[in-house]
């Protein structure tokens, strides 16, 4: 329905975003522009009620141009993409406005029944939608863990609305597999970087421990061998000089002996020699 000016004048500011256009909605703020963050009844804005009646263009107005409040909780606790998901399947454009926009992201903002906007999706949302948000939620294992006030995470949900959807359960299975093995491989990357740091840290100090002692033990032993060949060396040759001693005291003794001998010799030459003559002597002496 298009609202003229004339026809517009009977209508406030939520029939005009639920049957009229962005136009409308255009020219009636520029009469009435504190109007962009009124809040209606359930504490429903403008923006709020763009989502509710899927006026994609008209709610890219108000928060590109008229700057209107996007971050506003309503009554039921919603954020406006809490309140874009229950509508998802048949009005993803919005969810993924939001998204792509930067306006939101996944995150632990729950509504009044603590179900996070990870909750809502994987409630409302068709596995192909779901696929298609991976990039969205993709690396926010902690969300995967929260609960809602029956006690369900997200995947928990998930595998509610598809129980009795055989097909549908595999592939939701597949992705709880595909979400715990990216989980436990963040973790396993956090722990195993520290712990094997710590470990080869531990295994290079050990090492460099090991190689320490072992070398020291080479050291010393070289050194124990080392004084031991000196006292050896020393004893050795304590030993040599005291042969020498022994020899040289022996080849001088053998001299004296010798000496002694070859005195003996001569005296007895001698003593010979003048016996000898002495005879010779008498023997003249009696002819």
């Amino acid at each position: 329905m298009h609202l003229t000016p004339d026809t517009m004048g009977n209508h406030n500011l939520k029939s005009i975003i639920r049957e009229g256009t962005v136009e409308n909605v255009k020219e009636y703020l520029k009469h009435e522009p504190d109007m962009k963050n009124h809040v209606f009844r359930y504490g429903w804005t403008p923006a709020h009620l763009a989502v509710e009646y899927h006026k994609l263009d008209i709610l890219k107005y108000l928060i590109e141009e008229e700057q209107a409040d996007s971050k506003h909780i309503d009554n039921a606790l919603s954020n406006l993409l809490h309140h874009a998901l229950h509508f998802a399947e048949e009005h993803f454009d919005i969810v993924k406005y939001l998204l792509e926009g930067g306006q939101f992201k996944f995150d632990n903002a729950k509504d009044e029944h603590e179900n996070t906007t990870l909750h809502l999706a994987f409630k409302y949302c068709t596995l192909k939608q779901i696929a298609e948000l991976n990039k969205y939620y993709k690396g926010c294992k902690e969300l995967f863990q929260e609960k809602n006030d029956h006690h369900l995470t997200p995947l928990a949900l998930l595998k509610e609305r598809c129980k009795n959807q055989p097909e549908s359960l595999v592939i939701v299975e597949r992705l709880q597999e595909q979400i715990e093995r990216a989980s436990s491989d963040d973790e396993g990357g956090k722990k195993g970087g520290s712990k094997h740091g710590s470990g080869d840290d531990k295994k290079e100090g050990s090492g460099i421990r090991s190689s320490g002692s072992k070398h020291g033990s080479k050291l010393s032993s070289s050194g124990d061998e080392h004084k031991g060949s000196k006292l050896k060396h020393k004893k050795e040759s304590s030993g040599d000089v005291h042969e020498e001693k022994d020899e040289s005291k022996k080849h001088s003794d053998e001299e004296k002996e010798e000496g002694k001998k070859g005195s003996k010799k001569k005296n007895g030459k001698k003593h010979s020699g003048k016996h000898k003559k002495v005879k010779e002597e008498n023997a003249e002496k009696a002819d």
